[in-house]
């Protein structure tokens, strides 16, 4: 009986050591297994968003007549911007996931990785302004927009998109961005709400108005040209036609423009519907969980921050898609290194 007691002492040890050893490995796992997890569709977001806009910059770069025209120059700002996002921001944020907000590299890091977060989220906006700017002008002068002229004021505005990036940054550096170290520590900028505000503002709500009211525009001048040629074709189709050779070829040609024109605003919209589609959330969001910390649960913010970042990859998608002269540039690249675009 002793023998029967003692065996069924050891056993009960070992079971409940057995299920302590599980319970710990169950609680130092899953956590991590979680993590993982979730760390899985950014890390994949981020290496898209690298190798794809390394590939835009590359073929507009190599493809003389991409690169020699001007809403490809735009475009090409548009995807050094996304490229910097998916190098320096993407892979710290995703580090920041990881560690659950702990922020490991220190004040210069930390101040590194806001910096160019505001200054390309910022280049890109503004970036959709200008070439929403240059559509416009593109439609109002058609050729005025093929000179050397229009080229060095694209450059020019270019320079213009960064400095103004910069600025925005330097509104925000004024105040201090801390690392706060209580148990952990966390990268963020502190300032007040007004400064907040006036950063949100500058960086994306007033280049927001700027595209609605251009967009607006050019939607105006696309339909009262169509209709202009719509009454024109039915003139021709009802009177006499004298001179029908000459206004045969003219309203060919205006034809052409004016289908032309039309793909490439409807182009644009698509990048801008999406990038808004993106990015709009995070800015309504990000000021009220400022005000009020615990109003929006951290997973929510972290999900429509993430949302943000992956318009970065979606440009991509719509040039390979929309565009015909890139997909062309992109087949010819890709063939000639044995790749598929």
């Amino acid at each position: 009986l002793e023998e029967n007691a003692g065996l069924r002492c050891l056993t009960l040890n070992a079971m409940m050591q057995m299920s302590a050893f599980a319970n710990n490995f169950s609680n130092s796992t899953v956590p991590d297994i979680n993590k993982i997890l979730i760390a899985v569709f950014p890390a994949l977001l981020t290496l898209l968003t690298v190798i794809g806009n390394s590939i835009v910059i590359l073929v507009i770069v190599v493809d003389r007549k991409l690169f020699h025209k001007q809403s490809s120059l735009l475009i090409m700002n548009l995807a050094v911007a996304d490229l910097l996002v998916g190098t320096v921001v993407m892979p710290l944020a995703l580090m920041m996931l990881l560690t659950d907000g702990n922020w490991p590299l220190g004040f210069e890091m930390c101040r590194f990785w806001i910096s160019m977060d505001v200054i390309c989220s910022t280049a890109s906006i503004v970036t959709l302004c200008v070439i929403s700017v240059q559509r416009l002008h593109a439609i109002m002068n058609p050729l005025a927009c093929i000179t050397s002229r229009s080229r060095g004021k694209i450059w020019f505005s270019i320079a213009i998109i960064w400095l103004y990036s910069v600025a925005v940054l330097l509104i925000c550096l004024k105040y201090d961005t801390e690392v706060e170290t209580k148990d952990i520590e966390v990268c963020f900028v502190g300032y007040q709400l007004n400064h907040l505000l006036l950063s949100v503002m500058l960086s994306f709500y007033i280049p927001l108005l700027l595209i609605i009211v251009v967009s607006c525009k050019i939607t105006l001048l696309l339909n009262a040209r169509h209709r202009n040629l719509a009454t024109k074709r039915q003139s021709r189709g009802t009177g006499l036609r004298i001179h029908y050779g000459s206004d045969e070829s003219t309203s060919g040609i205006q034809k052409a423009l004016a289908k032309q024109q039309s793909k490439t605003y409807r182009t644009l919209a698509y990048v801008i519907a999406i990038f808004f589609a993106c990015w709009l959330p995070f800015f309504i969001v990000y000021p009220i969980n400022y005000a009020l910390p615990d109003a929006i649960p951290s997973s929510l913010v972290d999900a429509f921050t993430w949302l943000g970042y992956s318009n970065s990859i979606c440009n991509v998608v719509i040039y390979a898609v929309k565009m015909k002269d890139f997909a062309l540039a992109c087949k010819k690249l890709t063939s000639a290194v044995g790749l598929r675009c």
